[in-house]
């Protein structure tokens, strides 16, 4: 046989926590757990786990009764092994304290565990007691069941209880309570030192009584001592004991007869306060007595009217105490009683009647009205509710009420949501003062800002018929529903566009529904502040506001937001403005980039174009940049190109001037005379910025050839001629030319000044006729509109450059003195100028008078005057008043002897000086008739001869015709 060993290592286990608290209805649970570290179990060749035996747990002492306080399972969880091959722990509940609601303390249990049988587990002993402390949290108060006991002197004892308040105790418990001497004393008005009074267990009241001394001994009404709980046995320290002493009043009965004045009477409920009397007689009182009116309510003490005091040395005495009569405002109640009685009367004697009867009638009228006067409904709220009708005061019987109303007519701008109502509503008596109405539904219309619903709901009777008169109906409630529809208020669209010169732009304000009122919202933002006015039933309306076209082109769009600042409607609630609207106002001003002028003309001396202006009709807002191109290009053959080719860019500012100056540019000037106007056009294109511009403008460039060819008048070379031809010599200027032009040569006056020998052509007295009809002719027959023209032809400067014309000077047969006219020269082209415009002309006279002797033989007797008579011969005229030689500038004719036989100064006397010539009307001579020879010599000698002739004037106007120049004197000597 093989050989066995014993092994010495077994499993040592113990309580995990020694100690375990739990509360009174909670479970303990406890742990038991491997001490030490030995391990077992088939794979490691140990004992086999379910081998194990069961251990067990056994109650070893403690406050705490199984079955009373606590229950207990004894059987404990097999052990059973780790992975490890050690024990795993076992946690198990075996306890289960019970909540009995006995006031006792704190209890305590202590449990062992027990082994099993096969030796292999161990319980080590500091870990095998485990101990579990229930606490008890069951308090309660012991207390004297009330703070005062009255007692009348004769009734012996007085019964005095103790009560517990919460919990109950698990034993009976004595309660020690112990008096006190107040005013009365021990021994003399009362002989009890101590109760012991028992409480039983699971009670909660126990009683006693103290003894009262009847003494017959007339004292105070009242004494009194007070009694207190000292302590209890046995001692419980979770119970509290109140120590607050109660009085113990006891009534002397000692004492004389005391009745109530009546032993019944009726009061109503509405007359307030009434007067109790109480009536003591029978004998007088040594001392103030005080006792006590009450009413007997069936409960111990009753209720206090108060208390009459009667004085001493008084046989029968009154005293009147306040019975209040409480109008407690509940109406249709019945009528209440009541039982006064009088106590604390102490040793005075109770007569007949010793209560008093009082019966109180109910005087309480109930109004029923509504709560509210008015009720405030939106019509979105759906339905009509929480309408009450109340009491006025609360009933003691059922009342049922009618109600009715609807909402009849209502203003045009109201669509009715109301409803009829006719319902009955039922308060029950002491139940609540207030009934709702049932709910009733709304109609929520959609149609926003009406004027307020409004009707009046009635209570239209009542079922109380024992005193209807009782129950009185208040005054209508007015329901109002209020619109809350809320109207949007929004503009037409979230963007609008105008253009500046639309004049007048327009946006509409649009409402969300329909509206029932006439409201106004103002509108503003930009150059826009004004209100729109929305009657009923319209949901558009427009903003017009006025565009200012400024005039400014090329300008960013303004913008600006419209809103909506306020609205007229009283409630603000009831309109919600929308948000902005944006307007974008686009300049579509178109500018025209223009010249100043259709055409610019310059002079070929200018030397450069200059001013020639670019202009825009309108301000701008950008910069805006052109192009002007041109040039003079082909010209005809008689022009000389001066312009220069144009390529210039011309910006105008911001804001700037409408006017912008093309860049100057150089003319040549070409020194060749009488060219054609050399014309070419500039042009406007390419603006840098082409919208709303209009850039196509031209301008015309005229050069106009302002090289200037000078003319002169020569001066004459000789006096001209009556009857002869005057040429005039006309010279140029040795320039180069490239048009013909005209010189004319004019007749006209000379105004300048003159020699005494000189006159002016045709410069004579004359009328006013003759002056109008003498600008053309006059009596010279010069005819002073005439005029000769010649054409210079374009040429070189080396070529011909005189021209003459001529003039026939008239002969007027008129003598006169030298005169002077004037030839004016004149040109057709004002690009030829004149050096020398005028010359004078002097015109020498052929006319002379022809004079003689009128009688070329003449006879006469010595002593006789020779007559003779010097006359015209032609018919020339003569004399300012036809332009002719002045009458007074003409000299005396002189006689000159030139033979004969007589001689001067013997024969004879000659007078050579004749007399003046004068004119006749007809501005020909007057005859000369003169006496310049006289004879009478007294001589006789025979006829003699005197020859004279006419001595002509130095002036050459008159001219002596020969054949009549010389005249013969015969003297006849009559001596």
């Amino acid at each position: 046989m093989g050989q066995h060993y014993c092994s010495f290592l077994v499993f040592s286990i113990g309580f995990k926590n020694l100690h375990v608290t739990i509360r009174e209805g909670e479970v303990a649970t406890l742990t038991i757990k491997q001490i030490g570290d030995e391990t077992g179990g088939e794979d490691i060749g140990g004992f086999p786990e379910d081998r194990l035996s069961l251990v067990q747990l056994k109650h070893a002492s403690g406050t705490a009764t199984n079955g009373a306080d606590f229950s207990l399972n004894d059987t404990v969880p097999r052990l059973t092994l780790r992975a490890n091959n050690t024990l795993n722990n076992i946690p198990f509940t075996p306890i289960t304290s019970i909540d009995d609601n006995i006031i006792k303390g704190n209890e305590t249990i202590r449990v062992t565990i027990v082994p099993g049988t096969d030796n292999v587990v161990q319980v080590q002993r500091d870990r095998q007691t485990a101990t579990i402390i229930i606490i008890d949290d069951d308090t309660g108060v012991l207390s004297l069941e009330r703070g005062t006991y009255d007692v009348i002197e004769n009734e012996g004892t007085v019964e005095i209880c103790a009560v517990l308040t919460g919990g109950v105790l698990s034993e009976n418990t004595t309660i020690d309570i112990r008096p006190r001497n107040n005013t009365a004393q021990l021994r003399s008005d009362y002989s009890t030192r101590r109760i012991l009074p028992i409480l039983l267990a699971f009670t909660n009241r126990t009683c006693g009584r103290f003894n009262i001394i009847d003494d017959f001994i007339r004292e105070p009404l009242f004494e009194n001592f007070t009694i207190a709980i000292s302590g209890i046995f046995p001692e419980n320290s979770a119970l509290t004991i109140d120590q607050a002493p109660s009085f113990i009043r006891i009534q002397d009965d000692d004492q004389a007869e005391v009745r109530f004045a009546m032993g019944q009477a009726t009061f109503s409920e509405g007359g307030g306060n009434q007067s109790i009397t109480v009536i003591l007689g029978g004998t007088q009182l040594s001392q103030e007595q005080t006792m006590e009116v009450y009413i007997d309510d069936g409960a111990s003490n009753g209720v206090s009217l108060g208390f009459v005091t009667f004085g001493t040395g008084v046989l029968t005495q009154n005293r009147s105490i306040n019975f209040p009569v409480a109008d407690n405002n509940i109406a249709l109640e019945p009528n209440k009683h009541y039982l006064l009685r009088l106590r604390n009367i102490g040793n005075i004697g109770l007569s007949n009647p010793g209560t008093m009867n009082v019966t109180v009638e109910d005087d309480d009228d109930v109004s029923v009205i509504f709560v509210q006067s008015s009720y405030n409904y939106n019509e979105s709220h759906g339905t009509v509710s929480n309408i009450q009708v109340q009491l006025s005061n609360p009933i003691a019987q059922d009342l049922s009420v009618n109600i009715g109303g609807g909402p009849g007519s209502q203003p045009s701008s109201v669509f009715v949501s109301g409803a009829v109502v006719s319902e009955s509503i039922r308060f029950i008596a002491g139940g609540s003062a207030s009934v709702s109405l049932s709910n009733f539904a709304l109609i929520d219309d959609a149609v926003a800002l009406e004027v307020v619903e409004q009707y009046d709901l009635s209570l239209i009777n009542h079922d109380y018929t024992d005193e209807p008169s009782r129950v009185s109906l208040g005054s209508n409630t007015t329901l109002s529903i209020t619109d809350d529809d809320v109207v949007n208020v929004t503009f037409g669209s979230q963007m609008y566009s105008f253009f500046e010169n639309e004049g007048t732009a327009q946006v509409s304000v649009r409402l969300s529904r329909i509206i029932s009122q006439t409201f106004t919202v103002r509108v503003e933002g930009g150059p826009v502040n004004q209100s729109i006015t929305f009657n009923p039933a319209q949901r558009v309306g427009p903003i017009s506001f006025g565009l200012n076209d400024d005039l400014v082109a090329l300008e960013d769009p303004e913008r600006f937001q419209l809103r909506f600042s306020r609205h007229s409607f009283p409630d603000g609630s009831k309109v919600r403005l929308g948000s902005n609207s944006q307007v974008s106002i686009l300049d579509n001003d178109v500018v025209s980039v223009t010249f100043a002028q259709s055409s610019y003309s310059y002079f070929e001396s200018n030397g450069t174009a200059s001013n020639i202006m670019l202009r825009l009709n309108a301000t701008i807002a950008r910069s805006l940049s052109v192009l002007v191109l041109g040039g003079p290009g082909s010209q005809p053959s008689s022009v000389v190109v001066s312009g220069a080719d144009v390529s210039s860019t011309v910006t105008f500012a911001v804001v700037g001037s409408f006017t912008v100056p093309l860049p100057s540019f150089v003319i040549t000037n070409d020194d060749a005379a009488l060219e054609e106007l050399e014309s070419y056009s500039l042009s406007i294109s390419n603006p840098s910025i082409t919208q709303n511009v209009i850039a196509a403008d031209s301008t015309d460039i005229d050069i106009t050839d302002d090289d200037i060819i000078t003319v002169n008048l020569e001066p004459p070379s000789v006096i001209f001629l009556e009857g002869s031809n005057a040429v005039a010599v006309i010279k140029r200027e040795a320039i180069t030319y490239k048009a013909a032009f005209e010189v004319t040569v004019s007749n006209e006056r000379y105004t300048g000044p003159l020699s005494v020998d000189e006159a002016a052509v045709g410069d004579f007295g004359m009328d006013r006729y003759q002056l109008f009809t003498s600008l053309m002719y006059n009596a010279d027959g010069f005819n002073f509109t005439e005029q000769h023209s010649v054409v210079f032809q374009p040429a070189k400067a080396n070529d011909e450059h005189f021209e003459n014309v001529s003039f026939l000077m008239p002969r007027d047969g008129i003598v006169e003195l030298q005169e002077a006219f004037r030839w004016r020269l004149s040109v057709n082209d004002s690009r030829v100028r004149i050096n020398t415009d005028t010359q004078i002309v002097r015109l020498d006279d052929r006319d002379v008078f022809s004079i003689g002797f009128k009688d070329l033989h003449v006879t006469i007797i010595e002593g006789q005057v020779a007559t003779l008579t010097i006359k015209q011969i032609g018919n020339e005229t003569g004399g300012v008043d036809i332009g002719g030689f002045p009458e007074g500038r003409l000299s005396p004719v002189r006689l000159r002897q030139v033979s004969g036989t007589a001689t001067n100064g013997s024969d004879f006397l000659l007078n050579s000086t004749g007399p003046r010539f004068t004119l006749r009307a007809n501005n020909t001579l007057n005859d000369i008739l003169f006496q310049p020879i006289t004879i009478d010599d007294n001589i006789i000698e025979g006829d003699e001869t005197i020859r004279v002739i006419i001595v002509p004037e130095m002036y050459g106007l008159i001219q002596v015709v020969k054949e009549w120049q010389t005249a013969t004197i015969t003297i006849v000597d009559d001596d």
